[in-house]
């Protein structure tokens, strides 16, 4: 009996690359469409800000209108966000790291 030139591992090694493969490719096109996406609405955006001047004045009223929101409506996810927190997992990381 002869033996087979490929062996069965390297056929599932095979296998496994064409499905990575294959897995890949709508996943570039679904993140590459994204972020055409995003560029085109950044373009738009620039064009908008640039045309009209005069909505750079509003930017500090809309500040206090989402402060206001979040003060209001966003007291339960303030411990979720706290900089106090986030500087203390940062400081640990940091400390591990180094």
């Amino acid at each position: 009996m002869k033996k087979s030139k490929y062996s069965f591992e390297q056929l599932n090694i095979a296998k496994r690359l064409l499905y990575l493969t294959a897995s890949i490719i709508p996943l570039s096109i679904a993140v590459g469409s994204l972020v055409a996406l995003f560029l085109w609405i950044m373009e738009i955006a620039a064009t908008v800000r640039w045309t009209h001047l005069w909505l750079i004045f509003f930017l500090p009223l809309a500040g206090v209108l989402i402060t206001f929101v979040y003060k209001k409506y966003g007291k339960n996810s303030d411990a979720n966000t706290s900089f106090h927190h986030t500087s203390k997992n940062l400081q640990t990381f940091f400390t591990i790291l180094f």
